[in-house]
Formats: structure tokens, sequence, C-alpha cells
């Protein structure tokens, strides 16, 4: 199974991850995955 990736543009440069891959890195900063969580919720409810 091919994996998809997620862009993320920066200034200067573009990475591109997977899925696990920033699960891993949202799991060592747990303040950032709550806002990021919270983010989330705002932006999907202000798209109804």
């Amino acid at each position: 199974m091919r994996q998809a990736f997620i862009e993320i543009k920066l200034p200067g440069h573009t990475v591109f991850l997977t899925a696990d891959e920033v699960q891993q890195l949202l799991k060592k900063d747990t303040d950032i995955w709550s806002e990021a969580t919270k983010r989330g919720k705002y932006i999907l409810r202000s798209r109804k």
C-alpha cells in the first residue's frame, strides 16, 4: 500500500511527512496536539 504524504510549506522549505510521522511528532508535544485539535474543531465547524 502506498502511503499518502502531508505537504507542509514553511518559509524556505517544503517537507513531506506521513500521517504516522506527524502523529509521532505531535505526541512529543502535547500542548501543540491540544491546540491543533481545538483549531481543527473550530475550522471544521466554520466550514459548515
